[in-house]
């Protein structure tokens, strides 16, 4: 598991020279990493692929986002609707009792 561990994160050529002695099976793997940094266009390739997921990702994340947001602007209106209705019905309670009041002021003045 150290070996591994120095594979993955030591980059330093005593390192390395000493890993690929004490075990030879990680010569091969260093090799085919070698040859992959000496490929500079293979590199910038896997790399721009990685951009490219990475900012897919994003993308898919902002739109999660923002669907998150037009939700609660949504519930939030629908909130509001619901208080406007309430208040129109209250007004209008109230217009037909004061129609009702006016009304009766009619009737008393006219007697």
């Amino acid at each position: 598991m150290e070996a591994w561990l120095a594979f993955l994160c030591m980059d330093e050529p005593e390192w390395i020279l000493r890993l690929t002695q004490d075990y030879p099976e990680f010569k091969d793997m260093y090799a085919e990493l070698y040859r992959m940094c000496l490929d500079l266009e293979g590199v910038m390739s896997m790399y721009s692929k990685e951009l490219q997921e990475m900012d897919r990702n994003t993308v898919y994340y902002m739109m999660d986002e923002m669907q998150a947001k037009i939700d609660r602007k949504d519930m939030e209106l629908t909130q509001t609707k619901a208080k406007l209705t309430q208040t129109n019905a209250k007004l209008t309670q109230k217009d037909n009792l004061i129609s009702e009041l006016q009304q009766k002021i009619r009737e008393l003045e006219n007697r």
